[in-house]
């Protein structure tokens, strides 16, 4: 397996490695700033020296934000037109590419006609519309329908991100505690929360009015409230119920 190691150990060379016993398996821990670049290309490096070796690796990317992992919401899509026909809009938290490249063949698919927004949640707007188009148009081609894709589908709305991954802002912080009071929902600070800050935003700013329903989805990521206590007791003071 291979993992991110935090910028505050000293790594050696392009990554560390070390055994995990209990998993009978060997980690090799990729220093932070080759995380941003290099990672498949020492991913796909260490699966060749392990081919060599007689074992039989299976690359599982970022996030599992390939043609095959962007299978499972292209399904999504299909359950969410099941049930609600006339949804005119699919929002949600946007990062590695999986979700949204998997909604947008999904429902290209279907021929249905939902917008798809994705909110970054990365910092890094530009590079995340990038990856959707890639991965969505492979998942298009996988689904058969690869002639009706067209990268200007693809919408990233890059105002609810924060300034970096893993940093909430106030915008955030507020959603959070907008959903947990208004809905029973518990988001988190890195994921959710922007993606619940991403669709308070677009209807404030009138988005989608005179449209239809509009469908946020929920991406997961509610064990990270507890590596921010203190962004979270921050929470109540920062939410605007006007």
């Amino acid at each position: 397996m291979a993992t991110r190691q935090p910028a505050s150990q000293k790594p050696m060379d392009d990554h560390d490695m070390q055994d995990v016993g209990y998993l009978r398996a060997r980690a090799h821990h990729l220093r932070a700033a080759a995380a941003s670049s290099r990672d498949p290309e020492i991913a796909r490096a260490i699966a060749e020296a392990l081919r060599s070796a007689g074992r039989r690796p299976y690359l599982v990317p970022h996030g599992a934000s390939d043609t095959l992992g962007a299978m499972g919401y292209a399904l999504a899509a299909e359950e969410i037109v099941a049930q609600c026909p006339d949804v005119a809009w699919i929002v949600h938290a946007s990062g590695s590419a999986g979700t949204q490249a998997g909604l947008l063949a999904g429902l290209l698919a279907l021929r249905h006609p939902a917008r798809v927004i994705g909110v970054d949640v990365d910092a890094q707007a530009e590079r995340v519309a990038r990856d959707v188009r890639r991965v969505g148009r492979e998942a298009a081609a996988l689904l058969g329908v690869g002639d009706r894709w067209d990268d200007r589908c693809v919408e990233v709305a890059g105002a609810w991100c924060g300034s970096a991954y893993g940093v909430p802002d106030a915008a955030t912080l507020e959603a959070i505690g907008l959903a947990g009071r208004l809905e029973g929902l518990a988001l988190d600070p890195v994921y959710a929360g922007k993606g619940m800050a991403g669709l308070i935003g677009l209807a404030r700013a009138g988005r989608f009015a005179g449209t239809g329903p509009v469908v946020w989805v929920h991406t997961g990521g509610v064990p990270g409230l507890f590596a921010y206590p203190a962004a979270m007791g921050r929470v109540g003071s920062l939410v605007n119920w006007s």
